[in-house]
């Protein structure tokens, strides 16, 4: 015995419309999620950029500081081998560059802390070089009214609008189940 059957169904009610219009919001939402962590990520980047070049700016100066400490205590131990200041002072100023030289030591560290988080944040291997151009000057966003940065963030922000497609797929998910609660046909022939 051998038998064939073939079923058609019909789908009364727009129930194939209701289908589609759900997946396609379901599809605009990851889109949108998409782009939203498009966005979260860039801003992730910028922010450990300016904490990277702020770092190395600080390390900079820190370096700076030390070299002219150990220019300083060449003077002091000079002026203490004439005899013209006490050797305690030598000795305060030789803590006060230690001091600092263990400040340059923290900073280089948070430098390459920052560095490597950089890296790995853009998809860089840890061992690849990395070198940091621009100022803190480019991180400075530009001030609008208030009314303007709404306007702009309502009308451009992937996060927003995802909240809007997920209203949207609410309501078709709705009109989904009110023509799947409506009557339905299908051909059968065997």
């Amino acid at each position: 015995n051998q038998m064939a059957e073939v079923m058609l169904p019909l789908e009364l009610g727009r129930r194939r419309a209701a289908r589609v219009t759900v997946a396609q919001r379901e599809l605009e939402l990851r889109e949108l999620a998409l782009a939203e962590r498009r966005r979260q990520l860039a801003g992730e980047i910028r922010r450990k950029f300016g904490e990277s070049l702020a770092a190395i700016l600080r390390l900079q100066v820190v370096e700076r500081s030390v070299s002219t400490a150990e220019r300083s205590l060449n003077l002091i131990v000079a002026r203490v081998a004439e005899g013209k200041i006490a050797p305690l002072d030598e000795g305060i100023f030789q803590v006060e560059l230690n001091r600092l030289r263990s400040l340059r030591e923290t900073t280089e560290g948070k430098v390459e802390v920052f560095m490597l988080e950089l890296r790995n944040m853009t998809g860089m291997n840890p061992e690849d070089p990395l070198r940091l151009r621009g100022d803190l000057d480019v991180l400075k966003l530009a001030t609008q009214p208030i009314g303007q940065a709404t306007a702009d963030a309502l009308a451009r922000r992937p996060d927003l609008a995802g909240a809007r497609t997920t209203e949207n797929l609410a309501l078709a998910r709705i009109e989904q189940a009110r023509s799947e609660g409506r009557i339905d046909a299908s051909v059968t022939a065997g």
